[in-house]
């Protein structure tokens, strides 16, 4: 008994400061090389990390538990004001999207950039009704 508990709180840390991360797949592979990853705050954009883009268009960038929810901004080409993503990150789970020049970004996990492109989107095609 005193070896299952002790089992348990040697992996209970692991669980607590889980490590998550951003995944994402850029198409047509071959016109992405880096990504460069930003946390927005109200004075300026704090440089975190980088990957780079493998030759199947994916990336990975591991966020350690230090990282705090909030905006971040990922950056693939220059100049960086045109070519960024800004995602939510709760601190919770990890994001997994996919990227297309044609039609743009596509979340396969995470509930607010789901709710934030889909409300984005729909902005957009009132927008362009109205007009």
């Amino acid at each position: 008994m005193f070896k299952k508990i002790l089992f348990i709180f040697a992996l209970l840390p692991s669980f607590i400061l889980a490590q998550h991360s951003i995944k994402g797949t850029f198409f047509p592979a071959e016109d992405y090389k880096w990504v460069l990853l930003y946390k927005i705050t109200p004075e300026t954009a704090m440089y975190i990390n980088n990957a780079e883009v493998n030759e199947n268009g994916n990336f990975e960038i591991q966020l350690d538990s230090t990282q705090t929810s909030g905006i971040y901004k990922l950056v693939y080409a220059i100049p960086q004001e045109d070519y960024n993503i800004e995602i939510i990150y709760n601190a919770k789970e990890d994001i997994v999207f996919n990227f297309s020049q044609e039609t743009g970004i596509e979340f396969q996990t995470s509930t607010e950039n789901k709710i934030l492109t889909s409300y984005t989107n729909n902005m957009a095609l009132v927008s362009n009704s109205i007009g």
